[in-house]
Parts: structure tokens; sequence; C-alpha cells
């Protein structure tokens, strides 16, 4: 499914083409190694994997394939991703019994204050990775 779905067509030599995957897992793997530099490894690769995301919508494959100069926002589905995992994640910490610990943390709302600024941070750069808000 994802072998004819791309990040990249060369329009001068339309032959040479970047699977999106491809393109998703090697960004993916160089912002690892970046953020790793500053504690940031996991949350980086995170963000290189989901920033073209978007890509995989008819609208964008047109555009690359036909080499259109139409927008196509190509981000906001990698950030949407991104809030929808935490939604997941939060459900699940704070419906289920805890520890002592996680109940004053949840009672104060301190886990869901810095998780959702977390959240927020990487979804800002996702859809703003080719200027804010591409």
């Amino acid at each position: 499914m994802f072998d004819e779905v791309y990040a990249h067509v060369d329009q001068k030599n339309s032959t040479r083409k970047q699977a999106l995957w491809t393109h998703l897992l090697n960004v993916a793997e160089a912002c690892e190694v970046m953020g790793s530099s500053v504690c940031f490894g996991h949350g980086a690769y995170l963000v290189g994997l989901l920033h073209d995301v978007g890509k995989i919508s008819k609208n964008f494959q047109n555009k690359i394939l036909q080499d259109s100069k139409a927008h196509v926002d190509h981000s906001s589905l990698g950030g949407l991703m991104v809030f929808k995992l935490f939604e997941q994640l939060a459900e699940e910490i704070f419906t289920e019994q805890s520890s002592d610990f996680l109940s004053i943390v949840k009672d104060r709302g301190i886990l869901y204050r810095e998780l959702s600024d977390y959240t927020s941070s990487l979804v800002y750069v996702i859809m703003s990775h080719h200027g804010q808000y591409d």
C-alpha cells in the first residue's frame, strides 16, 4: 500500500521518487539523533515520524505527481495524531485507580498540564516545520 505513496518526486526526472514511509523513517531517525543530544530523542523521533504524514492524502499525491503549484496542507494530520495520542494517554492515566503519588499529582492537575504543554510543543513543531502553520 505505501509503495506508491510518495513524499517527493523529482520533477526533472519523474522516475526518481522517494516513498513516504522511507522519508518519514529517515527523518525520524535523524531527529532522534539530534534530539538525543538535548535529552529529547524520543520526542524528536515522534516529530520526525509525523511531520509529513499528511502527504498520504490523495490531494497531496496528485499535487506532486502532476507537479502542481497548488497548496496542500500536509502537516495538520501529524499534529492531529499527536493530540489524539495525548487524549488516549490522558484518558488512561486519569480514569484508572493509581498510586498515592499519582493521585496527588492528578488532584493538583500537574501531570495533565505537563502532558498538555508537551503535546502542544510537539504539535507546534510538526505543524510549522516549513514556517508558521504552513
